[in-house]
């Protein structure tokens, strides 16, 4: 039903630049929180988990090695840089907030995590995936998510 809903308000939205994930998103958002109640997920657990190793898959294929290669310097720069940039909230949310370490680090994490699915989605609605950009992009996308979903397993 979400679903249904999101491909026809997506197609209408178009018009107006707005992508399809977004009111996928926005769809699967206030559904979630409305009318399926918590108890209600755990069913699903399984196709979850599902979904989000397809997706990691379909990432993969993307990834070229050759153009990271080509392009190592720039990407592992851009990958410490995006790894390094919410540790600068620590201390913030520590001393300021009264968080504990752990759960300091868990939102940091969160916030590390950049959306490789919604940038996958983004540059294949523009067609721009197969440009050398684009895929720069992913490979950086999916090398800057292994730390956080390293912390995130922990």
């Amino acid at each position: 039903m979400g679903l249904a809903l999101a491909r026809l308000s997506a197609g209408r939205l178009a018009r107006w630049a707005v992508p399809a994930i977004v009111v996928e998103l926005l769809i699967g958002f206030l559904l979630g929180n409305t009318l399926l109640p918590f108890a209600a997920i755990e069913p699903v657990s399984g196709l979850t988990e599902l979904g989000v190793l397809t997706l990691f898959f379909q990432v993969g294929l993307e990834v070229r090695a050759d153009l990271l290669a080509s392009r190592r310097g720039t990407i592992l720069r851009l990958v410490a840089l995006s790894c390094l940039a919410p540790l600068l909230g620590y201390l913030p949310l520590v001393a300021l907030f009264g968080m504990a370490p752990a759960t300091a680090v868990l939102c940091l994490a969160c916030v590390a995590a950049t959306g490789t699915g919604v940038t996958l989605r983004l540059l294949a609605q523009r067609s721009a995936l197969r440009t050398p950009s684009g895929r720069l992009l992913v490979g950086v996308s999916v090398l800057d998510d292994l730390p956080a979903i390293g912390l995130l397993s922990l």
